[in-house]
């Protein structure tokens, strides 16, 4: 199961969505064996909803978001679950709440439901913001924070609201230039596409080259960098 989904996730960082959801799916048919096993084994729950929230970001590039909706919808009981066992653990706390909420947001985004998915991207954000104060997890969470930040400036940008937009895509800019390290290739993704809207335009290639060099070609990310050069950036909007 996890090998399966690892490898899912690998695919589809490289682009290939058909490979990606011939694994995930493997990977949801050893985990829904594994639970009828052994339905309160913690470490089954916690593989069965990586599996579903993966599968739910798969089906998103296959243009399926109802479909991703019925796997994000199945691997909510799960994550619910773990988190009241125990709320603190960041397998659970971070790694799966807020890939859950990443998941949600983009899902209702595709569905037409911007606000709702502007809401839970904020409130991701904001429960990640928490970390930050706290030195033993602050490294741990920019990523995470990084790519919630980045989901709330796109709905914000595509709602119209440029003003707060740009403050979002601000502070995600800023978050990258304290620890660039720490950061994995979706949150860079993210970072590339902070300081394309705020007119770093080489800032942006830097970070886009890099990518490309490490061989990432996530489908949303090859969506963003193909219409990069249409996209006026905050500086001009707010001249």
């Amino acid at each position: 199961m996890y090998a399966h989904r690892m490898f899912a996730e690998i695919d589809l960082a490289r682009g290939e969505v058909q490979a990606a959801a011939g694994q995930v799916a493997h990977a949801n048919r050893l985990a829904q064996r594994q639970l009828q096993l052994e339905p309160d084994n913690a470490d089954w729950q916690q593989g069965a909803a990586k599996s579903r929230l993966v599968q739910a970001d798969i089906l998103l590039w296959q243009a399926q978001p109802r479909s991703a909706l019925a796997a994000l919808d199945a691997a909510k009981p799960l994550v619910t679950g773990l988190l009241a066992r125990d709320p603190k653990l960041w397998a659970w706390r971070v790694e799966l709440q807020e890939t859950q909420a990443q998941v949600e947001s983009d899902v209702l985004r595709a569905l037409g439901r911007r606000q709702d998915a502007l809401r839970i991207a904020e409130e991701s954000a904001r429960r990640l913001e928490g970390l930050m104060d706290d030195p033993a997890l602050r490294l741990k969470a920019m990523p995470w924070l990084a790519r919630s930040e980045g989901r709330a400036a796109r709905l914000l940008d595509e709602e119209g609201a440029s003003n707060a937009a740009h403050a979002r895509w601000q502070r995600l800019a800023a978050l990258g230039a304290t620890r660039m390290s720490t950061l994995d290739a979706e949150a860079l993704a993210w970072l590339s596409r902070a300081q394309q809207a705020l007119g770093n335009t080489s800032a942006s290639q830097r970070i886009s080259l890099r990518l490309q060099m490490s061989g990432y070609r996530h489908p949303g990310y090859q969506l963003t960098a193909a219409n990069s050069e249409a996209r006026p950036s905050h500086r001009e909007d707010l001249r």
